[in-house]
């Protein structure tokens, strides 16, 4: 990540960081080694916000783990969302192949999966990532006895092979297959096209890259994950994850199209991405118009520090051949706005 400390403690400066030698020697020989730093000091001297200084130096991701007491492997981890596995099955029912196997194989596809910061910090590939386990003296033994998870996560590309805790029988173990199995094909003689379904439309649906020069350090982050347009229907799936010190209630949010754009590069370069916070700042527009909204679903309304909820909005967009910026709007967290630009 760096080539010396000289060039560590260069860009540290860059990010506003003042570091004494000694603890610049150590941090840059825990990344040259890839070993990780456990850091002790009072309240207010800079634990947390070296983390987010070296991912700036490092132009790296940060997934912060917010641990208190009474916290759980679901939380650091993650664990199936029940009410999209639910939806799915809803929807998509009169689709299935009658084979339990094969449902079951399908609804424990990481598409089904609510991720902890712990498992996203693993899965970052396109650029490294700093996982900063907050606060972690208050964590209960309870939750350290106990945190046999039977999560066993891979891909065919074997760009992740992990192991959480040891294996034990095969029997007992739950599997989360980063890809969805092959449908067998159906016969000749009865052809049953799949009607399009939220869930499945989100499955098939493009990934929002994020176009963001800065890790955010919004106390309530939102992330667009992927999205699927057609017939003048626009579903979207996204995440709210609270990386402040208290509860953050959150709703489906409010959409809006602008019109009359001026942004300093041509967005045709931007369509399916998210703008960060300093590139959202960039945008101007004359007007926007709210965008209707067909249906919504959120996991959960109500956010403790360090936790992620996941929501389903559909919205009814006529479709458009030049890229248009549609803002979501939250609810506001102290006074902060909480917002999201998509360029599609």
């Amino acid at each position: 990540m760096f080539s010396s400390a000289g060039e560590l403690a260069i860009k540290l400066r860059a990010a506003r960081y003042i570091i004494d030698p000694v603890t610049l020697s150590v941090v840059y020989l825990a990344a040259r080694m890839r070993k990780p730093l456990l850091i002790e000091g009072p309240p207010g001297c800079g634990k947390t916000e070296l983390a987010y200084a070296v991912a700036e130096a490092g132009n790296a991701a940060v997934e912060r783990l917010q641990c208190y007491v009474g916290i759980t492997e679901d939380k650091a981890i993650g664990k199936f969302d029940e009410a999209l596995q639910k939806l799915f099955l809803e929807t998509q029912g009169e689709h299935l192949e009658k084979d339990w196997g094969e449902i079951r194989r399908r609804l424990h596809t990481l598409d089904f999966f609510a991720e902890g910061p712990l498992l996203r910090a693993l899965r970052y590939e396109e650029r490294p990532c700093v996982l900063l386990i907050d606060e972690l003296d208050k964590v209960d033994q309870e939750f350290e006895a106990d945190a046999s998870t039977n999560l066993f996560i891979w891909s065919a590309s074997e760009r992740l092979n992990y192991e959480l805790e040891p294996a034990g029988d095969v029997a007992g173990m739950d599997f989360a297959v980063d890809q969805i199995p092959v449908a067998q094909p159906k016969p000749a003689s009865v052809p049953q096209p799949p009607q399009p379904s939220p869930t499945e439309i989100l499955l098939a649906g493009k990934a929002v890259r994020l176009e963001s020069a800065k890790p955010s350090r919004k106390p309530v982050e939102v992330t667009i994950r992927d999205l699927y347009e057609k017939d003048g229907r626009l579903l979207v799936r996204y995440a709210v994850r609270n990386r402040g010190n208290h509860v953050y209630d959150v709703n489906a949010p409010q959409v809006f199209e602008l019109t009359g754009v001026r942004y300093p590069q041509s967005l045709y370069l931007l369509v399916d991405s998210q703008l960060g916070d300093q590139e959202s700042l960039r945008v101007t527009a004359k007007q926007q118009t709210p965008v209707p909204v067909l249906e919504s679903h959120l996991q959960t309304e109500h956010l403790a520090p360090g936790e992620e909820s996941l929501g389903v909005i559909a919205l009814r967009l006529s479709s458009s051949t030049e890229p248009t910026i549609l803002p979501f709007q939250f609810p506001n967290d102290n006074k902060q706005q909480i917002a999201a630009l998509l360029v599609r």
